[in-house]
């Protein structure tokens, strides 16, 4: 079998060479790579299929936590300390309980890979600048501290769990931000108008969330962090939302494995 050698990280015009773990990448128009490597990938995958594929996992991860937590049992999954009525489980809780933990900690990691390849896949598509370095710093920020909050559970790691919750939300904002702010010139007007309005969702559901968890800690009323847990799950989706631009941002490409 010949030997393909690739350096690290090139880039020739639109076609994306990267090596992720031990496997040789190629990122580029679908069916590019045939005029520079004979044989046929081993794996290939559009980036629609494989922006839906990594953005099902968490939110199949999240509807199954919290429908799972809900239905085992209800009282424990809404419990507050307030000891007040309640209907929706924050997702810190829905993670937690042990038939939920195992599906949430393993459909995050499935996705957490394809996470870095779209990093490496950014990191060559922005231009060379400080705002460029502090999107991917924000962006790998963001993927390590799902992965920490995801480890680190509530009831046995408590503090780490909050740091790692608190830093996911901050760097996925600073992120959503610095990355609209630079790609306006790169990417297609349906992608940016969707950036925007993720990132908008989602300083709406902190500021929401924020409000709402002083209200119930301060008054501990029926429901309050019911909603204040709808808005903590919208926060995530609005996250994922944005994130599948990726497949607008690269249309008709495909990830292919030589």
């Amino acid at each position: 079998m010949e030997e393909l050698t690739l350096p690290l990280f090139t880039k020739d015009h639109d076609e994306i060479h990267l090596r992720f773990a031990s496997f040789p990448l190629f990122f580029g128009p679908t069916g590019s790579h045939v005029k520079l490597y004979p044989r046929k990938g081993r794996l290939s995958i559009s980036s629609p299929l494989l922006t839906f594929f990594v953005c099902s996992l968490p939110t199949v991860a999240l509807f199954l936590s919290v429908t799972i937590s809900l239905y085992t049992d209800f009282a424990e999954a809404t419990k507050t300390h307030c000891l007040v009525d309640n209907v929706l489980p924050s997702i810190s809780t829905a993670i937690s309980s042990p038939w939920t933990q195992p599906i949430w900690r393993t459909l995050i990691y499935l996705h957490a890979p394809p996470r870095f390849i779209a990093f490496l896949i950014y990191r060559r598509w922005f231009s060379p600048s400080l705002r460029s370095r502090l999107t991917l710093l924000s962006y790998l920020i963001e993927i390590l501290s799902l992965l920490s909050l995801t480890y680190f559970d509530s009831t046995s790691a408590h503090l780490n769990h909050v740091i790692s919750f608190t830093t996911f939300g901050i760097s996925s904002v600073l992120h959503m931000y610095l990355h609209t702010s630079i790609v306006s010139s790169l990417t297609i007007r349906r992608s940016m108008r969707i950036k925007r309005r993720s990132l908008i969702s989602s300083l709406l559901c902190l500021f929401f969330c924020f409000l709402l968890f002083l209200r119930h800690n301060w008054y501990c009323e029926p429901y309050v962090f019911s909603v204040f847990a709808l808005f903590e799950h919208l926060f995530v989706l609005s996250n994922i939302v944005f994130h599948s631009t990726f497949r607008l941002d690269f249309p008709r490409y495909s990830l292919v494995m030589l």
